[in-house]
Parts: C-alpha cells; structure tokens; sequence
C-alpha cells in the first residue's frame, strides 16, 4: 500500500517505488499494489497527472493480470485525526504487508502510524539522495531474520545497493560473527556477501546509528521494531522511535 496524499508524495514516490518493489516473490500469489490517496474529482491538474503517471509505472511492475494491476483507493481528507483513523482501517482491512509513505515532518499521524501497526513492514520515505546507500543495524534477535528476508526478497537483487550492516556490542566478535553466519544461512543468503561490522557504542545506540547514517551517507536506515507496549515505549522509548526523531532527510524502513 502506498499512501500518497498529496502531489509531493506522488513525485517522491515515483523514484523510489521501483527499488521497493520485490524482486524475488516467495508467495503462491502475485505481489499487488494499491494506492491510497484522496479521491480524483478533489485533484487539481497537477496532481492528478501525477496520479497518473505514478500509476502508469506500479502498471508495468505489477503485469497484466487482473489481480496484480494496480489499484485506487480514495480517502476523504478531513483533519489529521480521521486522516490517522481511516488509513489504519484501510490498512487492516485489506491485510497489507508492506506500507509506503512520503515523510512529512508536519503530519504527526505518519509517527503514530507507525507504531499502531504491527506485523508489516512500514516504509517512511525522505528526501535523501543516496536512497541506494542503507544502513542496516541489527541485534541479532529473531526481528533480524525478518529484516534478512526483506532485505533478500526486495533490496539484495538490486544492482545499485549497497548495504552496510553493523552491530553495537561489547561482546566477544566471534560469537557474534558465528550467530551472524547462521542467521544468514537460514535465510539462504551466501557467507560471502553481508559482512557485518561490530561497533563498541560510546553513545545511546539511536545516537549511534544517527551518526554513523550521517557520517557515512547512507541514504535509508533500515531496523527491526521491538514490540514494546504503549506504556514502556512511553517510559523507555524505542529506538527506532529515536531514530525516527533524528533522521536528517534519510528513509526509514521498519520491520516487524
């Protein structure tokens, strides 16, 4: 599901929609895509081109097949409030599996959108322009195999990725690099590509991963999200909820 709301959105998506879409599908059914976005009569000229071109392209990665053309949804916009109500209804409703929208700092509903869906992947898309450079942090607990997954069945295939996964730890590196070789091995992935880099933290690990994404110009960090509940993320915080907070134009991709 692609959530375009706005003619912005629409022209962001656009470049990026093709390094997001799977190159592998592991499922008996074709991959579909919908756009969500407010009905076509409320458009002005602009937008609604944009609309169409957007639609011309998910039309060529999607097929011919009557159940992988892509399809419309409408939304009324009427206040952020219902806005947030009405996507995550849509989006349980119709079981999707991976959710694409354009950060706007301004939309607050994008955050708690985030955090009230669960078992998807969610994508907050900026204006980064080294979208093909991700950052890849993982701690190596069972989310890491999901990310792994993704990472194979959508990001890996493509030729312009590089992805750089890294580990904050004080632990002994051979136990890490072993747990880390087998991880890969369930998910078929090949020892020889995916190193990863072991990073004794000096600072919280979302200050961490803020400023090696910085440093090294990685366009997307890409992170698992722990399921914490609504009162210790209140009290601890997550940090993939600092990160989000601290991202200077980069992507987030957040599976869980």
């Amino acid at each position: 599901l692609c959530i375009v709301l706005d003619s912005k959105a629409m022209r962001c998506l656009t470049p990026s929609l093709a390094r997001l879409w799977p190159a592998i599908n592991p499922f008996a059914t074709p991959v579909s895509l919908t756009l969500l976005g407010p009905p076509s009569e409320t458009l002005d000229a602009n937008s609604f081109e944009n609309r169409r071109k957007l639609l011309r392209q998910a039309a060529q990665f999607s097929g011919k097949g009557p159940n992988q053309a892509p399809r419309m949804k409408s939304i009324n916009l009427k206040g952020p409030p219902l806005v947030d109500e009405a996507i995550s209804q849509v989006i349980t409703q119709g079981n999707y599996g991976v959710v694409i929208m354009v950060h706007d700092p301004a939309q607050r509903w994008q955050v708690r959108l985030l955090y009230q869906m669960r078992h998807r992947v969610l994508v907050l898309l900026g204006p980064h322009s080294e979208q093909n450079r991700i950052l890849m942090p993982v701690d190596l607990c069972d989310t890491t195999l999901l990310i792994l997954t993704f990472l194979k069945n959508v990001l890996l295939p493509k030729a312009d990725i590089y992805v750089q996964v890294v580990h904050f730890s004080g632990e002994s590196p051979k136990r890490i690099q072993k747990r880390w070789r087998h991880m890969k091995n369930i998910c078929y992935i090949a020892d020889t590509i995916l190193p990863i880099e072991i990073i004794k933290p000096k600072y919280p690990i979302a200050a961490e991963i803020l400023d090696l994404a910085r440093r090294r110009d990685c366009g997307a960090v890409l992170m698992g999200k722990r399921g914490l509940s609504g009162l210790k993320r209140l009290v601890l915080g997550s940090v993939s909820g600092k990160v989000l907070k601290g991202l200077t134009g980069q992507s987030l991709i957040l599976v869980d």
